[in-house]
């Protein structure tokens, strides 16, 4: 093989990584700055406030008030929690599916493509689904368990204020974080499946023009 076509091999296959770690990147960002993003951030409308919603249910049957200063304090604390726990996971992430291209051996696999499988998907979605659950739980009894007193206006009975907190964990740890975790899988799974589309068609374009350009005659 002369110099000439080495290069343009050697080049072909430099195309390829690139544009595959870009692909990665693009899907990484978008998952996270805007799918998993969108589930944490606070809402553009009261309203649309879950967490505010089902306190102000349960406390209204006590007649106690909620301290909203105080709430929006605490609950932007813990959604920054969240959301710096999505930075870290967005890099993991990252991190994962770049070592797999960078990785590839294109000297011992010279009519082969990276390839990104299920199971492969599915070990790291585990983790991640695992590390979020963990955090979330974490998260929650940091900002809001422990300064649960701030929430409340006035002065609430301990019978009554046990009942508000037990009757708010309840649902924080079963419906909220359920339904959190089942939007966030969702989501990756979305991405999981464009990733390893994207993935195919982008070795099927390799291939095609590595056996077919007149380039590598």
């Amino acid at each position: 093989m002369n110099d000439d076509l080495k290069y343009l091999k050697r080049q072909h296959i430099l195309n390829y990584k690139n544009n595959s770690l870009q692909k990665i990147l693009n899907n990484n960002n978008s998952l996270f700055d805007e799918d998993i993003m969108s589930l944490l951030k606070k809402p553009p409308l009261e309203s649309m406030d879950l967490i505010k919603s089902k306190l102000i249910n349960i406390t209204k049957k006590y007649k106690v008030i909620i301290n909203t200063d105080n709430y929006n304090n605490i609950i932007e604390a813990y959604r920054n929690d969240l959301i710096s726990l999505c930075n870290t996971i967005k890099e993991e992430r990252l991190k994962f599916y770049n070592d797999i291209v960078n990785s590839f051996n294109f000297d011992n696999n010279n009519n082969e493509v990276i390839k990104i499988l299920k199971k492969d998907t599915n070990n790291l979605d585990k983790e991640i689904r695992k590390t979020f659950k963990k955090e979330i739980i974490d998260a929650f009894n940091k900002n809001i368990i422990s300064n649960f007193d701030m929430l409340l206006n006035g002065e609430v009975d301990d019978e009554s204020k046990n009942e508000i907190l037990e009757k708010f964990n309840k649902f924080m740890n079963g419906a909220y974080l359920r339904q959190l975790l089942e939007n966030i899988d969702i989501k990756i799974l979305v991405k999981d499946t464009i990733l390893i589309n994207s993935f195919k068609e982008e070795g099927d374009k390799y291939l095609y023009t590595l056996n077919n350009s007149h380039l590598f005659d």
